[in-house]
């Protein structure tokens, strides 16, 4: 039974719901197999929300976005900082307390800690992006060159026009594309908690006045007609949700005219790869994002190879590329895949702080535990 709550946390409620339902698109790989099985386990966490929905939901609020700590906790003199203060963010216990994150309606040290594994079902993606990512395309200077050469980029639907477009007249902005690929749950998220990433660049890198755009592509992703954008206050950035595609990221880029292949291009070389049919540049993303996409795991692996030889292709000029997985398990998987494709050095998940802390049971496996973005690498320019 759902709760029905004022129209003024309607959005808060998508987002509760949304965490409970990942128990049920925990693993990636469940749908992909005709054999069915059930899983008798569910993470504390979950009970406890489910029993206490109202304090879960207001755990659940993001706080005001000027609501931060501008001052490293150790310091005792407050001096004036740069936006890249010297505040450590290593956990989420380091953005929690520096975003003042309110779990004051916890009434006890057990429901502080469940209200905040809880928050991190909707912060991991973003936190995921906002410090692992970002530092690689920093270090790569591709969203730098895109704001201050003002390319033009390609657009697929005119619809999308002016959402693609919109800051790259402006020398002054920060122009930032992502694409993320097999979007499952996350193309679900509220744009609110992606605007998280605007304040996690403010903060660790000096960034301001970025112009974001996220756009989702995978088998399950509900196109809509039109992006949202949201803007941010504190960073005078702007979030931009695109969901353009519903299937596979090789099949969206064959299914494109040659012309808007050409417009795609970062640098307008209009080579077109005759193998794969797929432009040999890097279109107009700065960067890809694959959360959890089980790449190396049996049944999913024939349907990422074609993405993957795109991606990762030595044809390709490549672009930085965040990979996260369910467990070690399925990082080793993975990265037994991508070896096939980087072979001077083989990939290495490392542990992700900033993994989602619920816990889920593989169905086909009980003694296989999981988290959303357990182990992460990042593969960078």
């Amino acid at each position: 039974m759902l709760v029905v709550l004022p129209f003024a946390h309607r959005n808060n409620r998508r987002v509760f719901q949304r965490a409970l339902l990942q128990q049920k698109h925990a693993v990636r790989w469940n749908t992909q197999s005709n054999t069915t099985a059930s899983s008798s386990f569910t993470d504390p966490v979950l009970v406890w929300a489910s029993t206490n929905r109202e304090v879960a939901q207001t755990c659940l609020q993001r706080p005001p976005e000027g609501n931060v700590v501008v001052q490293p906790p150790t310091c005792s003199q407050p001096q004036p900082q740069p936006p890249s203060s010297s505040i450590t963010m290593s956990s989420f216990e380091d953005y929690w307390n520096w975003r003042r994150w309110d779990f004051s309606t916890a009434e006890s040290g057990d429901e502080t800690f469940y209200a905040q594994n809880l928050t991190t079902s909707v912060l991991s993606d973003p936190a995921n992006i906002g410090f692992l990512l970002l530092p690689a395309i920093s270090i790569s200077g591709l969203s730098t060159t895109r704001a201050t050469t003002g390319v033009q980029r390609g657009t697929i639907y005119d619809d999308y026009n002016s959402s693609s477009s919109f800051s790259d007249n402006n020398k002054e902005r920060r122009s930032l594309h992502l694409c993320c690929l097999g979007a499952r749950s996350e193309a679900s998220l509220p744009t609110e908690y992606w605007k998280e990433i605007l304040l996690m660049a403010n903060e660790t890198l000096g960034w301001t006045h970025v112009d974001l755009t996220m756009d989702f592509i995978g088998p399950e992703v509900v196109a809509r007609p039109r992006p949202v954008r949201h803007s941010c206050s504190l960073t005078q950035g702007t979030v931009t949700l695109r969901w353009l595609y519903r299937g596979k990221f090789h099949e969206f880029l064959n299914k494109l005219p040659e012309k808007d292949l050409q417009q795609y291009s970062s640098d307008g070389d209009d080579t077109i790869n005759t193998t794969t049919g797929i432009n040999r540049t890097f279109l107009c993303w700065d960067a890809f994002v694959l959360f959890n996409p089980g790449i190396g795991h049996q049944n999913l692996q024939d349907d990422w190879k074609p993405t993957l030889d795109f991606l990762l292709s030595t044809e390709t000029r490549r672009r930085p590329l965040l990979l996260t997985a369910h467990s070690r398990l399925d990082a080793q998987r993975d990265g037994m895949v991508l070896t096939q494709y980087l072979l001077d050095k083989a990939p290495l998940y490392q542990k992700n702080p900033w993994a989602c802390r619920i816990t889920h049971e593989d169905p086909f496996d009980a003694s296989h535990m999981v988290r959303s973005n357990y182990c992460y690498h990042v593969i960078p320019y």
